[in-house]
């Protein structure tokens, strides 16, 4: 990615050629209805994995991944990549979406 940005010398660099192989094939793209429904929970844990299985994670598969894989952060703290998780009030996750900068986002959710 640093290559890519001093390549650049300052001028427009396309976001998507900043992304890993997995995000930057996904970019403006709506999934093979024929195939897995791969969702945000999926896509959140294999943001930098380059060759991703298909296997889907429930919401246990998440807690045991973020658990064992991931370790806390303020959102103030967060970096490029990063998972965030949005709860609802019963603790239960119910959507993740990595962090690419500042405000933007990385999100796909299925079909």
């Amino acid at each position: 990615m640093r290559a890519r940005l001093e390549a650049a010398r300052g001028g427009a660099v396309d976001l998507r050629e900043l992304l890993p192989p997995m995000p930057r094939a996904r970019v403006d793209t709506f999934p093979d209805l024929r195939g897995p429904a791969l969702d945000c929970y999926w896509t959140a844990l294999h943001f930098f994995d380059p060759t991703p299985s298909t296997a889907l994670p429930d919401v246990a598969g998440l807690r045991a991944a973020l658990a064992s894989r991931y370790e806390p952060v303020g959102f103030d703290d967060a970096s490029f990549g990063d998972i965030v998780v949005l709860y609802d009030l019963n603790d239960a996750p119910v959507h993740a979406f990595n962090l690419v900068a500042g405000e933007l986002v990385f999100s796909k959710d299925g079909r």
